[in-house]
């Protein structure tokens, strides 16, 4: 990854660390009462998230020089980031077919507290976008999907508001759950990703990452989903608020991995603290604990057949 010249006496600030302070930032209108956050905070939760060492990660002043361009950015006021209505696609270019759906998103948005609501303009034109092509990539891996969702729902979501959202939704929806809500993390990053480079003043929005994470590569881990939610969108306090989820009983492990041994139980809760820090901490798990993780897939794979099973008794 290229380097950029911001430097004080200790390392470069790369790209990734450069994108993961604007991303920071972009949200501090989001977080309760505009909260802003001192450079040392930021220092600390970029070396969190990316799991740097304090010899890697650039110096208090980088981070205070770097913070306060980024910051000059946000004070630009853009129609795309003002919330959606139907009346604004005509306006943006955004399909008129896509309206439904649009809805659909919306309400769902309302029930998740760790992503930003209500929709934006700048999320609706990335939502229309990539509507064809999400929808495809998790009709070939459904399966990988709906485990992924299932393992984050439970691990480091709110288990009982996304049960409620499925039982509450039309019967006329065009899309699964599972789809909507891959559809929503997706369009999410997409729309984060150029709101970034707009605040740090690129040309446009390089998101070859993200295509290759999700439409080359095609991952539809648990991992890529708190890479596109979690880290991109839950703000300090809503981390905060989430804890209180961990460690999860062995009543709520079963409800996805079915009876459960104590072990078992430590299992899943070590995976689930892991995935409440970052994707990276997941990633990291995964790699350590090869045959752990497989235990733990095999078991959701049971009781989802199990359950697939009582559905067509």
């Amino acid at each position: 990854m290229n380097e950029r010249d911001y430097r004080a006496g200790r390392v470069k600030v790369s790209d990734k660390i450069r994108d993961t302070i604007a991303n920071l930032i972009a949200r501090e209108n989001d977080i309760e009462k505009k909260k802003k956050y001192s450079a040392k905070w930021y220092r600390d939760e970029v070396a969190k998230q990316l799991k740097l060492k304090d010899k890697d990660n650039p110096s208090l002043r980088s981070y205070e020089v770097l913070i306060q361009g980024i910051r000059k950015s946000t004070l630009i006021d853009n129609p795309l980031d003002k919330p959606w209505s139907v009346g604004a696609c005509q306006k943006f270019n955004i399909p008129a077919g896509m309206i439904p759906t649009l809805i659909e998103i919306q309400q769902f948005i309302k029930t998740k507290r760790f992503i930003m609501a209500p929709v934006t303009i700048r999320q609706a034109k990335w939502f229309s976008s990539l509507y064809s092509i999400v929808l495809k990539l998790i009709k070939k891996h459904y399966s990988e999907a709906t485990i992924a969702l299932e393992l984050y729902q439970l691990l480091v979501s709110d288990f009982q508001d996304s049960a409620r959202f499925e039982k509450e939704r039309p019967e006329t929806s065009e899309l699964t759950p599972v789809e909507l809500i891959w559809l929503v993390i997706i369009g999410c990053e997409y729309a984060n990703k150029e709101r970034v480079s707009e605040l740090i003043r690129e040309d446009y929005a390089d998101t070859s990452e993200l295509d290759n994470l999700h439409f080359i590569r095609e991952d539809c881990s648990v991992e890529a989903i708190v890479d596109g939610s979690w880290n991109a969108f839950a703000t300090p306090e809503q981390k905060k608020e989430r804890s209180k989820f961990l460690p999860k009983s062995a009543e709520d492990l079963e409800k996805v991995f079915g009876k459960l041994n104590e072990n078992q139980v430590d299992l899943a809760n070590d995976f689930a603290c892991a995935l409440y820090s970052s994707a990276i901490s997941a990633r990291v798990w995964k790699e350590q604990h090869p045959e752990e993780f497989a235990e733990l897939k095999k078991l959701w794979e049971v009781k989802e057949y199990e359950r697939l099973n009582n559905q067509t008794v």
